[in-house]
């Protein structure tokens, strides 16, 4: 059975005799609208589980508590999938201006050119700020450019420093 994934917390690692887990608390709701909470492990390489995605399983109600067992669906598809799907980005507005989704899009991408200047030894900020703006515009719309196509389109202001 598909559940909607109303709430969405990590709670800590678990150690189990299977391996390493993620434990996560989640509020879950049924078709007919009724929710209930319960803890869900999954592999620490396992998606987080995303607030209005679905998943599908069964809950478990132990000595512990109600627990949520994924399993594989009748059609063969994902124990999980997302509800909704907006472009590129689950968290990208209509318009696909989403500047928290932007900024961490900048930051991350900042991250990544700096550690590729370092280990080619060029350290200068110009060049991490290419570098930067290069990566963010292929994570943003798939497109490679050139450094030679970098612009003085990135302000001071946009570094994330």
């Amino acid at each position: 059975m598909y559940y909607t994934i109303k709430e969405s917390k990590y709670v800590k690692p678990v150690k189990t005799k299977y391996g390493d887990f993620s434990a996560y608390e989640i509020t879950v709701e049924d078709k007919e609208g009724n929710g209930t909470t319960c803890q869900l492990l999954q592999k620490p390489e396992t998606p987080e589980p995303m607030v209005d995605g679905q998943i599908h399983g069964f809950i478990e109600d132990s000595d512990f508590g109600f627990k949520f067992k994924k399993t594989q669906p009748e059609d063969g598809g994902s124990s999980t999938a997302p509800s909704r799907l907006t472009g590129p980005s689950q968290h990208s507005t209509a318009n696909g201006n989403n500047d928290t989704q932007n900024q961490i899009i900048r930051q991350s991408s900042l991250k990544v050119a700096a550690d590729l200047c370092i280990a080619r030894q060029s350290t200068d900020v110009d060049a991490v700020i290419q570098m930067a703006s290069l990566l963010a515009d292929w994570a943003t719309t798939g497109k490679i450019r050139s450094v030679n196509q970098v612009t003085e389109d990135v302000s001071p202001d946009e570094v994330p420093l």
